[in-house]
């Protein structure tokens, strides 16, 4: 029970490592891609498939690069909010 419970710790760490990793990959991905497109460009329902699109395609680049996750089918905005 005690190894059992030390190798649950150690995958549980593991996977914790991993998750930041990506967090951290990806948050990078997404300020690199909303620099490339103005206040003025996302205003509109058609920029902002633009820059759906483009966020899917180079969040999923990024994660192939990685070889290690199956990638993001979609990207969808819940609020859209520009400063």
């Amino acid at each position: 029970a005690a190894e059992r419970t030390a190798l649950s710790a150690i995958l549980l760490e593991f996977i914790a490592s991993w998750a930041i990793l990506l967090v951290v990959t990806l948050r990078s991905v997404i300020l690199s891609v909303i620099s490339d497109f103005s206040e003025e460009g996302i205003s509109g329902s058609e920029g902002k498939n633009a820059l759906s699109e483009k966020l899917l395609k180079e969040m999923n680049a990024k994660l192939e690069s990685l070889k290690e996750f199956p990638g993001i089918e979609g990207v969808y905005f819940t609020s859209f909010v520009v400063q």
